[in-house]
């Protein structure tokens, strides 16, 4: 499998927006210049593995979803774990309950016939 690096600078250019960073920002955050991760969005340079975990723990994402497009426990929507990771601490566990209801229920539930 070949890394697609155009698709991957563009996942971290798009989640850099998304959070509102600038991109001067993230490259001090990460410590590497400017151009360096111009280059890494536009897919021209090819992140270490040092930067590509550096750019993913500052984005608060995972670098299966900038080398893939999908979390590394599946395609999980980022805006899902992006509102999961806004809910305080002490509501986690009830959003954990609701979404394993949700779950058992697609164990349970036989799928929908429509009525007769």
């Amino acid at each position: 499998m070949r890394i697609d690096y155009q698709k991957l600078g563009e996942r971290i250019q798009q989640r850099r927006r998304a959070l509102g960073m600038r991109q001067s920002e993230l490259a001090e955050r990460v410590d590497i210049s400017n151009n360096h991760l111009s280059g890494i969005e536009t897919g021209r340079q090819k992140p270490s593995l040092d930067t590509l975990f550096a750019i993913s723990s500052c984005l608060k994402t995972t670098p299966d979803y900038f080398l893939y497009g999908v979390s590394e426990k599946g395609p999980t929507p980022q805006a899902l774990m992006d509102a999961i990771a806004q809910v305080p601490d002490s509501d986690k566990p009830l959003v954990g309950g609701i979404l394993n209801l949700f779950i058992e229920r697609s164990h349970t539930t036989p799928p929908n016939r429509g009525s007769a």
